[in-house]
């Protein structure tokens, strides 16, 4: 959402928050909504005056504190009883996927290169959104999915260099199911609960326009392509020997972390400056008793499923270019931007 603020836009907006400081957030006087109407600059005030501002419902106030308790007694390790129906084969085994250098492709192999490759692909277009918009993007969840998994994929590329057990690798290990589940989340919530309520919410001129932007090169990028990277990086190319290595408890709790982590982040902080970019996230309506729960509950699934998919073999490498491919030129039937680009470079090459 903030790459459609322009550069002009950007600036009132960094003037706005300079008047801001840490302990506006921690000053008992101040008012929870520290932005007129809760719209950062008025950017935001197409999101229903209701999601904005007001006070939170009483789920909203319950379900961050029992979520951070329940993720607590559920940390692996702890012994707590409940845990142990999460838990795969894969934790019975010693072995511990992404944390020997074996465990993943050599040097100069294909899937090496593929890591390479779509690790320069991903820094050079979130690098390129940020210039256009600003380094604030970060703050979104879908920008920070996509930076998870560069990171991700140029530690796998980095992986033959280091020694096993380096600290890297084991980064490299507690970021694999969060890059995962964020970026299934990002495709899942974008395109099936986002787009909906926006296009639903807007008029007609603006839901146009919102639907063509929406359809974008980038847009694609982060919110359906995101997930294919995401799914090579982790399933196919974090084995040597094109094995798959099943995701363990301890994986999927760093997935509800960083879930819930994000969640309070939105709440305590995006919420209260202003920027709504998930407005059914908003702490003020009920939705919140289905999102919450939902997202965990998400997580879960993810987390079931991708490990029986792996079990079975029910996933290849050619399914996932097919997909790719099916994407593409279904989103070039209705955008047209290749097309547009080739002419415009064809028209300035031979004018």
């Amino acid at each position: 959402m903030a790459t459609m603020i322009n550069a002009s836009q950007l600036k009132e907006v960094k003037v706005d928050l300079s008047k801001l400081t840490f302990s506006s957030f921690i000053d008992p006087r101040k008012p929870w909504v520290l932005v007129p109407n809760g719209s950062l600059m008025g950017y935001f005030d197409f999101v229903p005056e209701h999601f904005r501002v007001g006070p939170w419902t009483r789920v909203s106030l319950a379900l961050p504190i029992i979520l951070c308790a329940a993720l607590v007694f559920l940390k692996p390790g702890n012994e707590f009883p409940l845990s142990k129906g999460f838990e795969t084969a894969a934790d019975s085994s010693e072995h511990r996927c992404c944390l020997k250098t074996s465990s993943y492709p050599e040097v100069f192999s294909v899937y090496w290169w593929y890591n390479i490759i779509i690790f320069l692909h991903m820094t050079g277009l979130v690098a390129y959104c940020m210039f256009l918009s600003t380094p604030a993007i970060i703050g979104a969840y879908t920008i920070q999915s996509w930076i998870m998994n560069i990171t991700r994929h140029g530690l796998n590329a980095l992986a033959p260099f280091l020694k096993d057990g380096h600290l890297l690798l084991h980064i490299n290990r507690i970021l694999r199911f969060p890059a995962l589940v964020s970026s299934v989340i990002t495709f899942t919530v974008w395109n099936f609960i986002l787009v909906p309520f926006l296009s639903i919410q807007a008029d007609d001129t603006r839901r146009k326009n919102f639907m063509k932007w929406n359809i974008t090169f980038r847009m694609v990028q982060l919110h359906v392509c995101n997930v294919i990277y995401s799914i090579m990086n982790t399933l196919f190319t974090q084995s040597g020997d094109s094995t798959f290595q099943l995701f363990q408890y301890e994986d999927m709790w760093y997935g509800l972390v960083y879930g819930l982590g994000y969640g309070l982040f939105y709440i305590l902080f995006l919420d209260r400056i202003g920027v709504h970019l998930y407005p059914v996230f908003s702490p003020r309506t009920n939705y919140s008793a289905i999102l919450w729960p939902g997202t965990m509950m998400i997580i879960f699934t993810v987390y079931k499923t991708f490990n029986a998919t792996m079990e079975k073999n029910l996933i290849s490498v050619p399914a996932l270019l097919t997909l790719g491919i099916f994407i593409s030129v279904v989103l070039e039937m209705k955008s047209g931007v290749v097309q547009t680009t080739i002419l415009r470079s064809a028209y300035f090459y031979l004018r």
